[in-house]
């Protein structure tokens, strides 16, 4: 008897370690997101565990474990993460696993579940989404963007743009510690500056190859010279108002003009030539926006 009592804690010990998962078993559990509208852009965030390396592939579909990626009612995308040789592409990202992905919904989208393939392989699925329609609006007429804004207004539709493209082309999001350069600092390179700083992209950086910055939009050179120093010239635009001499904004050496004293010159130059007017007029008010200075 006691013997057979030995033996059945044995047996029970075994069958549960043939159905143990190994500690390091692949797999994948979806963060976001939790509800979905028809016909829009969605950010999908996972999580891994274990040794998730090779081709991985989001679907969307019914909420199944013997799930596979051909009864899927929609592909999200697809790509290669981890140790596969074609990974290299994510090097950006934590052990060349992307952890973010654009999920473009479908018009027709009903409940359902993001599933998780490694090399055909079921190995995630996330909780059943809730699908919510856009509230229309209550006025008679919708306004469209040119209306508001005119017709010479620019406008760019991410939604629409993402149509025009195959799933896996925009599939994987760009890692957010990168930075962004500007070429040259015109009035488009300072305007794109401040358009980035606007909506709170501040990882820019000017690159200008010459000693001025600003722009011109006309320059007339006049008597027929165009050679220095016989030259006389009359320049229009941003550039003939900033500083003559720039360095790097990271470098500790001082410029060799700043605004502000190349603010004071021309308006002791005006002063000079209009006299009082002038010296009523001016404010001398100058504001700096932006606390990098372009390269």
């Amino acid at each position: 008897m006691r013997s057979s009592a030995v033996l059945w804690p044995l047996a029970s010990s075994l069958g549960l370690l043939a159905e143990a998962v190994p500690l390091n078993s692949p797999s994948v559990k979806f963060i976001s997101p939790s509800k979905v509208s028809p016909g829009s852009a969605q950010n999908v965030v996972v999580e891994y565990n274990g040794d998730v390396d090779g081709h991985l592939t989001l679907t969307y579909g019914a909420c199944s474990d013997e799930l596979s990626v051909a009864e899927a009612h929609q592909h999200v995308g697809s790509t290669h993460v981890g140790q596969h040789p074609l990974a290299k592409r994510h090097l950006d990202h934590q052990e060349k696993r992307p952890t973010r992905f654009v999920w473009l919904t479908s018009e027709d989208i009903s409940g359902g579940c993001l599933s998780a393939f490694l090399d055909g392989e079921l190995i995630g699925q996330s909780d059943e989404l809730d699908v919510v329609k856009r509230l229309a609006r209550r006025t008679a007429k919708k306004k469209s963007f040119a209306d508001v804004a005119g017709d010479d207004s620019l406008w760019f539709d991410g939604v629409a743009y993402l149509k025009q493209k195959q799933p896996d082309d925009f599939f994987v999001t760009a890692t957010k510690n990168k930075s962004f350069g500007i070429l040259g600092g015109g009035m488009s390179g300072l305007l794109s500056s401040l358009i980035l700083d606007s909506v709170g992209i501040h990882n820019w950086k000017i690159l200008e190859s010459s000693e001025r910055i600003g722009g011109r939009v006309r320059t007339v050179y006049l008597n027929g010279q165009v050679c220095y120093p016989s030259w006389h010239i009359n320049s229009t635009g941003p550039g003939t108002m900033l500083a003559s001499y720039l360095s790097d904004y990271e470098a500790t050496a001082a410029c060799a003009m700043s605004e502000e004293e190349h603010l004071a010159y021309m308006k002791n130059s005006l002063i000079e030539v209009h006299g009082d007017v002038v010296q009523e007029n001016w404010t001398g008010n100058w504001v700096q926006l932006a606390a990098k200075r372009p390269t």
